[in-house]
């Protein structure tokens, strides 16, 4: 966002330039804020946002030369465009692990098209479907930086492959149709349509490495710009509204205001109900009754987020709730490392030894970098008998190096060397 306000600015800056010099105040507080939060970005180290704003810039600056191009013009453009390219190409020793890791979400989602290039996997596929590609290819063909930068993803970094992934070539031509057509020169360059256009350039270079998609101001600026575009006439004829007219409306707002708040209140509820369960403790009196969770888990049963909260709140307290449908749930549509982890608990309270031990495998496959689904196998191991395997799993976790350390680190260290202590000595 940051990225793209600045692109307004400066590209306003350009074209205003003559104008704003007579307003002397006013440009003074247009240098101050772009001298303010210019820094701000470069330190941010967001690669993505700097390549949007240099090619929002370059972009407001290929609409304002006259055509057809001079010799002149051509190199200049050619030298700017080199310039990004190659700051571009710097950028990645910024965040080294962070593009690899983004280059190997491409690779496997590459694998994805492949499989369903002409349908693709439907709305939200790609989180439903990424991580179990992502794992067989760890399993496979994964060199050891591969499995080191592997994370718990669901997003791809990419518009153009999010749109192939999930709707096909057809989703991806009809995308990039849409964007061409915004991005051609217009006919009449007003500063309005140059500079929304330049803002919709940003955008779109800032879909090439991140998730346009999940944000949500930033899909407002994108519908804000292309209104702006639309909106080719220069004068608005005046109308005057009647009475009658200006009270229909203002009920209409006030309908459409209470019918969305309504909607809202009874989304929030339950999440609110599940906060306030999970900071007081389950009483005796409280397991006589049915829980006022478990009364509103069927209404919020298609909602992500709450199942993944009502999960780890069923765990946390160790009630005696079957919460295996709500993750059956969950791995069709939002798998994850922890959902898989909390089905092998699940699993191994019911002597499933066997379903506990292919769920524990397929996390630790899923993202090979992190620890704890590999310590749950190690136990699993060890209470059933197998004991040289979990030594092994034991003596590998302990040994590495560890890509995040923190307090579950070091609790399940501590109690493989607990277990293991006669062997490790």
């Amino acid at each position: 966002m940051l990225s793209l306000l600045l692109g307004v600015i400066l590209n306003g800056l350009i074209l205003f330039y003559s104008s704003l010099k007579k307003s002397y105040y006013f440009f003074i507080i247009i240098i101050t804020t772009i001298l303010f939060c210019l820094p701000i970005l470069v330190l941010t180290y967001a690669r993505a946002a700097y390549i949007s704003l240099f090619i929002s810039l370059l972009y407001c600056l290929y609409l304002r030369l006259p055509r057809p191009f001079s010799m002149k013009h051509l190199i200049r453009l050619g030298g700017v465009l080199l310039f990004i390219i190659t700051t571009a190409g710097a950028s990645y020793f910024l965040r080294p692990k962070s593009a690899d890791g983004r280059l190997l979400i491409w690779k496997v989602s590459w694998q994805m098209i492949k499989d369903k290039p002409l349908t693709g996997f439907g709305k939200g596929g790609f989180a439903a479907n990424y991580l179990y590609y992502q794992a067989e290819y760890m399993k496979s063909s994964a060199s050891k930086e591969e499995k080191e930068v592997a994370g718990d993803t669901h997003l791809v970094f990419n518009e153009p492959l999010r749109m192939t992934v999930e709707y096909g070539v057809t989703g991806l031509l009809t995308y990039l149709a849409f964007c061409i057509w915004t991005l051609l020169p217009p006919k009449k360059k007003s500063f309005t349509t140059l500079i929304c256009k330049s803002l919709v350039a940003g955008i779109v270079t800032w879909g090439m490495f991140a998730y346009p998609d999940q944000t949500y101001s930033l899909l407002t600026l994108w519908i804000i710009s292309i209104a702006f575009i639309l909106n080719k006439k220069k004068t608005i004829e005046p109308r005057t509204i009647r009475a009658k007219s200006r009270i229909t409306m203002i009920a209409i707002c006030f309908l459409a205001t209470f019918l969305l708040s309504g909607r809202l209140w009874k989304q929030w509820q339950p999440y609110h109900n599940l906060y306030l369960h999970s900071q007081s403790p389950i009483t005796e009196k409280d397991m006589e009754y049915p829980n006022p969770i478990l009364q509103v888990k069927d209404k919020m049963k298609d909602d992500i987020g709450f199942c993944y909260a009502y999960c780890l709140f069923v765990q946390k307290n160790n009630l005696d709730t079957d919460v295996l449908p709500i993750i059956h749930y969950l791995e069709k549509n939002f798998p994850s490392p922890s959902l898989l982890m909390t089905k092998g608990d699940c699993l191994k309270k019911k002597n499933q030894w066997k379903e506990a031990e292919s769920a524990y495998r397929l996390a630790a496959d899923m993202m090979p970098s992190l620890q704890a689904p590999r310590g749950r196998l190690a136990f699993l191991y060890n209470e059933t008998g197998r004991r040289k395997e979990a030594l092994v799993i034991a003596h590998e976790i302990l040994t590495e190096d560890v890509k995040v350390y923190g307090f579950d680190t070091f609790r399940l260290h501590r109690e493989l060397k607990r277990i293991f202590e006669d062997e490790f000595k």
